[in-house]
């Protein structure tokens, strides 16, 4: 509303009266995670969730990377950024079934800071050497061109999801056949289960076949997500090239202001 009814100051060359507008930015992000971690701490059971922690590094690190971001070139920055995030994808890609929190923990901590060294250069090197009349236009632009790419991205990639996971499926029930010994093994103790709790042989066999079918499911889903982060991965990899075509942000951007 300030932008859009407050009356616009006069042209002015003067140094003093740029806004700091990269300090709001950090500023926003920084106060509206720490926020956020105190509202849902509790309900989110504090560091266990990986929401949580997210917020505290995003909080922890967004006030380190603003003392660095104006000094550094920041493509680097997004480079360090994307093979981290890049890193971090191929260690998610060893998950199994047996997977616990306990592994989960540290590649996801590393995700959330990676994650930061990536975006905010990356709105620096994007916003950085435009004039100050057109921050606001450059600034719209990359939101939408951004919030599009997301949309893109997680659409695709839930379609590839679906794609892995019925073709893990189709793999692994071509060794489920009444001729494995370890099916029928696995068939007969799931069996010997349900009749334990008190069902007829009919219903336990039938029980146990779909615990089996259960089974096979949760596999062909861990492998199809390992699959997910293993692209995911490669795409940030093969996305480094286009670092090339952006400014560098930080110093480039102050000289580009003040010419």
């Amino acid at each position: 509303m300030a932008w859009l009814f407050l009356p616009k100051n006069e042209e002015n060359n003067s140094q003093s009266t740029k806004v700091d507008w990269w300090g709001i930015i950090l500023l926003t992000v920084a106060v509206g995670s720490f926020q956020a971690l105190l509202e849902e701490g509790e309900q989110e059971d504090w560091f266990s969730s990986s929401f949580i922690r997210t917020l505290a590094i995003t909080a922890t690190v967004m006030i380190l990377l603003g003392k660095i971001s104006t000094k550094v070139d920041a493509r680097l920055l997004i480079a360090l950024g994307a093979i981290g995030s890049a890193l971090v994808m191929f260690d998610l890609s060893t998950i199994s079934a047996q997977t616990g929190t306990d592994q989960l923990f540290w590649p996801l901590v590393a995700r959330g800071g990676v994650t930061v060294l990536m975006f905010l250069p990356l709105s620096l090197a994007t916003l950085g050497g435009l004039p100050q009349q057109a921050i606001s236009a450059g600034s719209g632009f990359y939101n939408l061109t951004r919030q599009l790419g997301g949309s893109v991205g997680i659409a695709a990639l839930t379609s590839l999801l679906s794609q892995r996971e019925a073709f893990h499926r189709a793999v692994l029930l071509t060794h489920l056949t009444p001729y494995d010994f370890v099916t029928n093994q696995r068939l007969q103790a799931l069996t010997a289960m349900f009749q334990s709790q008190g069902m007829d042989g009919v219903t336990a066999q039938k029980q146990a076949l779909a615990s089996l079918s259960q089974i096979v499911d949760t596999q062909a889903a861990v492998l199809s997500f390992a699959d997910i982060f293993r692209v995911v991965g490669v795409t940030f990899l093969f996305s480094l090239p286009l670092l090339f075509f952006l400014g560098k942000g930080g110093k480039g951007a102050k000289a580009s202001a003040a010419h």
